[in-house]
Formats: structure tokens, sequence, C-alpha cells
């Protein structure tokens, strides 16, 4: 059995953080020291609402500060600047921390706000590569027909 999976969505409103919540649901019943990892979160500023979740759900024992790598800001900024490298690397330095805890890490990919979805699947993809992680792609089949959801693949 796998070690670890990354949850990405390909559009908004996929459900993602549901099914984090799912799976982990699952995992806890099977595995004994799980783990959580959110490559980037949204802000410094107040804590991830997913990772405090899960965190407080399952009690999980690694420090809010392991489970992710990355602020929105932060990231586009290497990005920005050209550091793709090292911000993929500066990722796994982190997962790596945290698998050393854990017998299964579960990622929970981006919500990059205003970014466009190519671009953040992309670089999930990128993240759940570099990772070794097998990666479950989300989309929203919500009020669409089932071309439309083949299409939004």
């Amino acid at each position: 059995m796998a070690d670890r999976l990354y949850i990405a969505a390909m559009e908004p409103g996929s459900g993602k953080s549901v099914i984090a919540l799912g799976i982990m649901e699952m995992l806890s019943r099977r595995i004994r020291r799980l783990g959580y990892f959110r490559p980037v979160v949204p802000s410094a500023k107040a804590p991830d609402n997913n990772i405090r979740l899960i965190k407080a759900r399952y009690q999980l024992e690694p420090g809010y500060d392991e489970m992710f790598a990355f602020t929105h800001e932060d990231a586009r900024n290497l990005a920005a600047d050209g550091q793709m490298e090292t911000l993929l690397k500066s990722i796994l330095n982190k997962f790596s921390e945290l698998k050393r805890e854990c017998n299964f890490v579960l990622c929970e990919g981006t919500d990059f706000t205003g970014v466009a979805s190519a671009f953040e699947f992309e670089f999930n993809a990128d993240v759940a590569s570099n990772l070794g992680c097998p990666i479950l792609a989300l989309i929203n089949g919500r009020k669409k027909s089932p071309d439309e959801t083949v299409d939004a693949m």
C-alpha cells in the first residue's frame, strides 16, 4: 500500500477539503501515525482552517508548522522570481521531515485564489510528482452534463 496521497482540484468547488476529510476518516481506522500536509496555505496571519480541523479531529501529533511549507504570498514570490526549483525543493524537504514521523501522509493541494485553474493543477501535479505521491484529481460535476464533466478533465 502507498504511504502517501496527493489530492488536487482541477477547478474550484470540487469538494477537495471534504474528500480529504473522508479519506482521513478511512485512514484513521487502519493506520497509526497519520500525517496531513499542505504545500501552500493561504496566509501566515491566521491558521489554515483545513489543517486545524484535521489536526484536531484526528489528534495528529506533528505541530501545525510542520504541516505546511509556504504561504500563498511566499510561494507566488518565489515562482515570480523564477525560483520554482527552490520552491519545489523546499516543499519536498518539509514533506520529508513530516513523513519521517508518519506511516501515511495525506497531502491537500493548493487553493490559489485568482490563479488560472490550469496553472494551479500543473503546480499541484509538479509538487505531487516531486513528493512521489499518487495524485487524486477532482473535478466539480455539479450542474454539468456528462460531456461537460469529461471535458473538465
